[in-house]
């Protein structure tokens, strides 16, 4: 399988163009429709531990198929689900490398091949020596239950600027589709072809330290030293009181995950 790898966007990404029509954000007839995805199923299926569900809302006018050359989104969502209760046990790597790259990246970062976070992201020891901790604010608790991954958040760039990416995320934290997901996940990062960005690039830190603070207002943090952040379901969870000038710093290597696939715990 040839694998790619999506980027987020962030609404506030691009500026506002002036020709862009006005949005009412309670108006009813804004609401983010399931209209793609990949459930895997069948008996057997190798990827029955994760579903893929696609969310968009069509621009006035425009259609919402995901099929047709003419789709027009306002915005569109990319979610999947996470259930290591159908992964092999030492496998969760194998698996999720199966899927996408984001996967494979994001549980190589944060979990070790049992699925279980990382020791040295999990202890929460304030005396830790740990480089990869972070702040802390995640530990075994994550260790159970199905989680959910944004792989997607892409606002379209009329209509940057207005919230909407904002209500589109609020809009799936509070779908009942990922009502047994106690932890989403994402990746925040500057929407792109795939191409590696030059982390010296000033216009691409610029961006990137926007769509981080995108995601940290929506109460989302960084999962140790990790590229990705976490959004805990329970408000008492340590991670929704902590504050955002007192989240981690990004600590982890670029090429953290091609050790890992060269080191022996990830040999298949």
């Amino acid at each position: 399988m040839k694998l790619s790898l999506s980027r987020l966007a962030s609404p506030a990404a691009s500026p506002t163009h002036s020709a862009s029509p006005s949005i009412d954000m309670a108006h009813p007839l804004l609401t983010l429709n399931l209209t793609g995805g990949e459930h895997n199923n069948r008996p057997g299926s190798k990827h029955a531990f994760t579903q893929e569900y696609v969310f968009t809302v069509p621009e006035p006018g425009g259609n919402s198929s995901p099929l047709s050359r003419r789709s027009r989104h306002m915005v569109k969502v990319r979610v999947r689900t996470i259930d290591r209760g159908q992964i092999a046990p030492g496998k969760f790597h194998l698996a999720m490398s199966g899927v996408c790259e984001d996967f494979l990246q994001f549980s190589v970062a944060v979990f070790s091949t049992n699925g279980r976070i990382r020791k040295t992201i999990g202890d929460r020891d304030p005396e830790s020596e740990s480089d990869n901790r972070g702040s802390g604010a995640w530990s075994k608790e994550i260790n159970h239950g199905k989680l959910a991954y944004i792989e997607q958040l892409e606002v379209n760039e009329r209509y940057r600027g207005r919230g909407i990416g904002r209500w589109a995320v609020y809009s799936i934290l509070s779908n009942p589709i990922f009502a047994e997901c106690q932890y989403v996940f994402t990746w925040p990062n500057v929407l792109g072809s795939g191409t590696p960005f030059d982390p010296a690039d000033e216009n691409y830190m610029t961006k990137k330290a926007g769509i981080i603070s995108f995601w940290r207002k929506l109460g989302f943090r960084r999962v140790g030293g990790t590229y990705f952040f976490g959004y805990a379901r329970d408000p008492q969870h340590p991670s929704r009181s902590l504050p955002i000038e007192d989240d981690g710093l990004e600590t982890q290597k670029t090429d953290a995950c091609l050790e890992a696939v060269q080191g022996s715990e990830y040999r298949w």
